[in-house]
């Protein structure tokens, strides 16, 4: 399943308590991820690092403060959605 994550992703919904996600994440076949802010220069949670599928359902990623955290997460043909532990739920599209 983890093939399924390699890739670009673009953000399809994003309530504001997502708004410190990346608008663009791609997912790397060696297990590292590089997200783009809306605005260059601007903060994401998610800049680069590492991510693992931890279950089925959820996926751990490095933070850009080094924390690593769990999300649960769901693909349904070419949409990811994630949750994360203050329970905010936003999805990504995948593009490439």
């Amino acid at each position: 399943m983890i093939e399924d994550l390699i890739g670009e992703w673009e953000k399809l919904e994003s309530p504001a308590c997502a708004a410190l996600y990346p608008v663009r994440i791609s997912f790397l076949a060696n297990g590292n991820y590089q997200g783009s802010a809306a605005v260059s220069g601007t903060f994401t949670l998610w800049d680069v690092g590492s991510y693992e599928l931890i279950k089925d359902d959820e996926l751990e990623l490095s933070t850009a403060t080094d924390a690593v955290k769990s999300y649960r997460f769901a693909l349904a043909d070419d949409v990811m959605s994630l949750t994360d532990e203050a329970d905010c739920r936003f999805t990504y599209r995948r593009v490439v």
